[in-house]
């Protein structure tokens, strides 16, 4: 049941905050595009830092952030967020240097609530939005494209 307004009509829903970081432009603008075609309000950032200051500022419910950034990587956000915030946060990464297989589960032990394998459709980065936030009403499934990896 939707909230009512004094006028006797139903309030609107606010949409959820997302930020997301990722210092590959390119996956940050999809993953932005993926979450804003589904109603979710999106700010960017492409350092840590920002998004830090984003999820500080702007009252987020979920941050979506890649691990391996140059200066404060990932998992530092991660540790810092889950210190400051109880917001949730999903992590991405498509590995690099350290397989992602052994970086995904170490972002679990830190914290984060769900980790997404770059690669990854924009069904997988709905479905791991939609299972960390509280469900709402009214969302139609969307078939997607690919994340690639960055």
């Amino acid at each position: 049941m939707s909230p009512s307004r004094a006028d006797g009509g139903v309030a609107a829903q606010p949409k959820t905050r997302i930020v997301v970081v990722d210092d590959d432009e390119q996956v940050a603008g999809l993953v932005r595009r993926f979450l804003e075609r589904r109603g979710y309000a999106v700010r960017l950032a492409t350092a840590a830092r920002h998004a830090l200051e984003l999820v500080e500022s702007w009252p987020a419910d979920l941050l979506v952030t890649d691990l391996i950034m140059p200066g404060m990587d990932g998992f530092e956000l991660l540790s810092t967020v889950r210190h400051r915030t109880n917001i949730p946060v999903i992590v991405m990464t498509g590995g690099g240097a350290v397989p992602k297989e052994l970086l995904l589960p170490t972002a679990g032990h830190l914290g984060a609530a769900l980790a997404l394998a770059k690669p990854f459709s924009e069904r997988q980065l709905l479905d791991a939005v939609e299972s960390v936030r509280k469900p709402a009403e009214g969302i139609v499934d969307e078939p997607g494209t690919d994340a690639r990896s960055g």
